[in-house]
């Protein structure tokens, strides 16, 4: 599942950057545990002061809480919120 578009992207000056990151890892802990883990789309690309841009985010953190539920994970509450 993509979780952006490559048409979609944020334009300023000019210049058009079709995509932006956000941090995902996944890792084990000491105990053998297996942890996913990713910055929220919305606070990374609400941070830049941009309603477009913000509105990406959003968008995006309603894919990974439909991404996460598709892998039957618990979906934060905060990825429902936007």
């Amino acid at each position: 599942m993509a979780l952006r578009s490559p048409q979609r992207g944020t334009q300023r000056n000019g210049h058009r950057s079709p995509t932006a990151g956000t941090g995902t890892a996944i890792w084990e802990d000491s105990t053998g545990g297996a942890w996913f883990t990713v910055d929220q789309p919305s606070t990374q690309f609400g941070s830049l002061g941009l309603p477009e841009v913000s509105n990406v985010g959003v968008e995006l953190d309603r894919r990974l809480a439909a991404l996460l539920e598709a892998l039957d994970v618990d979906v934060p509450e905060a990825l429902l919120q936007g």
